[in-house]
């Protein structure tokens, strides 16, 4: 169980947008203010340039929008201002939850993945493989921030087990896959509407 609270998470989870919109803006690394180390800036280059290597679809320009719409959406006000109107205990939980995320967007399981570490869960994050160095990344970056992440978060390779919980993102094909695997689990599916715009 994580030892940090729900205001550390906030704090933390507000500290990753400040240094993501820092990445964003900088040419080159132009210090510590940046919230991060050198390393950090040039592995972010490398991240984005491997994840459209994986998924020519994630173009540079396409991460980096789906980046900033992030880095944009996580300040402190904004934070404040979606989860005031929620309940939300200060104290972590031991229960864990099992994302799946789909990897037709860059970041696209980003949501869940926040909300299940704001609320203290244990978490493992079954990556799309259209989508598997993204998300890890921002993850190492807001642990830098929060001491227990990486041991409460778990990349899964192969199956998972031990978990409490599933929330799946997926088309109508593989949800009712999701629906008889994880039919006696705890579990909320996301569909993908497809649209022609």
């Amino acid at each position: 169980m994580t030892t940090n609270t729900f205001v550390d998470r906030k704090a933390a989870l507000s500290q990753w947008g400040a240094s993501l919109r820092w990445l964003l803006k900088s040419e080159e690394w132009n210090g510590y203010e940046m919230g991060i180390e050198e390393s950090i800036y040039n592995e972010f280059k490398s991240v984005v340039e491997l994840a459209n290597v994986k998924n020519p679809w994630f173009t540079e320009k396409m991460i980096h929008h789906s980046l900033s719409v992030w880095s944009d959406q996580i300040t402190p006000e904004n934070i404040d201002n979606w989860l005031n109107s929620y309940s939300i205990p200060n104290h972590s939980s031991s229960k864990s939850v099992l994302l799946i995320l789909a990897g037709n967007l860059p970041m696209v399981g980003w949501h869940d993945f926040i909300c299940c570490y704001l609320l203290g869960f244990k978490v493992k994050i079954k990556l799309s493989k259209s989508d598997d160095v993204i998300i890890p990344f921002m993850i190492k970056i807001l642990s830098l921030f929060s001491i227990d992440l990486m041991k409460e978060t778990e990349i899964v390779n192969g199956k998972a087990k031990d978990y409490d919980m599933v929330i799946a993102t997926g088309s109508n094909n593989t949800n009712r896959y999701f629906e008889y695997y994880f039919g006696k689990t705890h579990t909320y599916l996301e569909k993908i509407e497809r649209q022609l715009q």
